[in-house]
């Protein structure tokens, strides 16, 4: 990170964190959940209730746990990341959250990062529930690709536009308008519509799969998946980026 230009401040345990955050202003911090002496949901908690702080806050964890994951974002982290840290994510997600201006990161910098990730494999997932991103990206974790995330769908075409994926996974159920009608919107556009799309739902009617497939999903899954599956059909997508898939339904 202090390659990237961020000032790093660093604590070896929950205690020495816990004096840091008290006596000084950051803006983000990074949390690990298994620390000495206090943990990671301990001072989540002592940063929003005592210290009435807003400053963003990233838990970093090998645990995958569905429980431990909802139990860190309901107690106010904003970011849930999976060891070992995709370095690309980090940045772009630290960007996100400070405003960063790339300005500030020299050019040399900025030519490498952004190189780095037009050569990769990139998996785009259009989810709004924070915790299925999570288990889409750790499911994916160990496939060398560049993931990303948007979870508004009436703006994600012009972002779809500027990242060009090879893989949109894409949930049904969105706010304003629904995956099967931003799925035409994508096969519309003659720029995005050789992309595969991978449709995922909690619904497991006939009726439902039938009209993503007519869509042109390649595949539909049912919440919750088995992530092998996916990571597998994924896998194929990577190994032959051209090759014509028959449609395939996980339910």
């Amino acid at each position: 990170l202090e390659k990237r230009g961020f000032n790093i401040t660093t604590a070896i345990s929950g205690s020495d964190a816990k004096e840091l955050i008290k006596n000084n202003k950051f803006d983000l911090i990074l949390l690990d959940l298994l620390m000495p002496v206090i943990g990671g949901i301990t001072l989540v908690d002592f940063i929003r209730n005592e210290q009435k702080s807003t400053v963003p806050i990233f838990i970093i964890s090998a645990c995958t746990e569905k429980a431990q994951i909802q139990e860190a974002l309901d107690h106010g982290a904003n970011e849930y990341l999976f060891k070992p840290i995709n370095q690309e994510e980090l940045i772009s997600k630290l960007n996100n959250f400070l405003q960063v201006d790339m300005l500030q990161i020299s050019e040399s910098t900025q030519h490498e990062v952004v190189k780095e990730q037009d050569n990769k494999f990139k998996v785009f997932a259009i989810e709004d529930n924070h915790y299925d991103v999570l288990y889409i990206q750790h499911a994916l974790e160990e496939l060398d690709i560049c993931f990303l995330h948007h979870c508004n769908p009436t703006s994600v075409i012009p972002r779809l536009l500027e990242e060009m994926p090879n893989v949109i996974i894409l949930d049904i159920f969105l706010p304003e308008i629904t995956g099967l009608q931003l799925l035409e919107k994508i096969k519309y556009n003659k720029q995005l519509c050789d992309i595969p799309v991978i449709v995922i739902s909690v619904h497991t009617g006939t009726d439902i799969v039938k009209v993503a497939k007519e869509a042109g999903a390649v595949a539909y899954f049912t919440k919750p998946y088995q992530k092998e599956k996916l990571l597998t059909l994924i896998n194929k997508i990577y190994s032959k980026k051209d090759i014509e898939f028959n449609f395939v339904k996980y339910i």
